[in-house]
């Protein structure tokens, strides 16, 4: 990895942050920034929830429930917790007879401010409905009860759901059995090299219309608003699709090029992530300037550095190596 971005305060560089860019298409990388072409692994995160969604696909169970495209795009999902989101899970759970006991992602607040405020004032604690991933752990118990699966052991790796995903994975990226870990909701999750993500990132919108036009149409139902993967879809008008993952990940889908942009952030920093993967796609020509600063993305690609007062002080900048590269590239 290189260095990606530079945080200045009166000239003085004051943080820098390291990263890999990659641009995927035609079954190779295209170009890239940071890759050394190495087979060192990370984890896929919550980058992976389109694939484990397929697997839900493959069996039927879209069709089977009569998933709305609300449904399917919270089936992939980081949500936010918001009142939205909650009543969407809530709305899977039912259809499938169950309550939100069956649900083992765990319990956070929500990552929505006004969803958030509203159980404090209220004095409500948080449930599973709230967590980021409650939507995919909906579509893992959505499976097995098609398939009359246990539903107490959906996470366990040898549970038959979790050995299709294992597959599917295997078979998208690429890769064959690597490391296995658990998300930070307990699913599986599996690492590989960078490239081998792009590949199943893509092979997964290339076979999953259903997946893609879901997310496509519904940015606040796999994100939430403020989120950088929803804002880049609604800036976009559907045409690219992000999806974020822990640990500096993101991934971007171009529906029309065929192609995926993935960033990794070495520090894992969200606003170094935001900013120059934004500054990436305007510099391939995906997002236009009137794109994000007519958006709220203009929040995620302010190159200021301010006082609390307001008075600028500094500035966020791409290293001048990451930002001439992707210049030659868009000519």
């Amino acid at each position: 990895m290189e260095k990606i971005l530079e945080i200045t305060r009166q000239n003085i560089v004051e943080r820098t942050h390291f990263g890999t860019l990659i641009l995927f298409g035609n079954n190779k990388i295209e170009a890239d920034f940071g890759y050394d072409g190495s087979n060192a692994c990370y984890f896929l995160r919550s980058c992976a929830k389109p694939l484990q969604a397929s697997v839900c696909a493959d069996l039927g169970v879209f069709d089977y429930f009569g998933f709305s495209q609300e449904e399917i795009a919270i089936l992939c999902a980081s949500h936010s917790g918001s009142f939205e989101n909650v009543a969407t899970v809530e709305g899977i759970l039912e259809k499938l007879d169950l309550d939100l006991s069956y649900l083992q992602c765990g319990t956070h607040q929500p990552l929505d401010r006004e969803a958030r405020e509203f159980l404090i004032k209220n004095d409500i604690p948080p449930n599973p409905l709230h967590h980021n991933c409650s939507g995919k752990h909906a579509g893992f118990l959505a499976a097995c009860i098609k398939e009359g699966w246990n539903t107490a052991t959906y996470l366990d790796m040898e549970h038959p759901l979790q050995k299709l995903i294992w597959d599917r994975i295997g078979t998208y990226c690429e890769y064959g059995h690597g490391e296995v870990s658990k998300d930070g909701c307990g699913a599986p999750i599996w690492a590989m090299p960078l490239e081998n993500m792009c590949r199943g990132f893509l092979n997964c919108f290339e076979n999953y219309p259903q997946i893609k036009e879901a997310m496509s149409l519904n940015p606040y139902f796999m994100g939430g608003h403020g989120r950088i993967d929803s804002e880049i879809v609604a800036a976009s008008k559907g045409k690219l699709i992000a999806k974020v993952g822990a640990e500096g990940l993101c991934m971007v889908y171009n529906s029309e090029k065929s192609q995926v942009v993935l960033i990794k952030i070495l520090d894992s920093n969200e606003q170094a992530r935001a900013f120059a993967l934004i500054h990436a796609l305007i510099e391939l020509g995906w997002l236009s300037q009137r794109d994000v600063f007519s958006s709220e993305l203009r929040k995620f690609y302010d190159k200021d550095i301010k006082t609390q007062t307001g008075d600028i002080v500094g500035e966020i900048r791409p290293y001048g190596v990451f930002s001439s590269m992707f210049l030659n590239l868009c000519k």
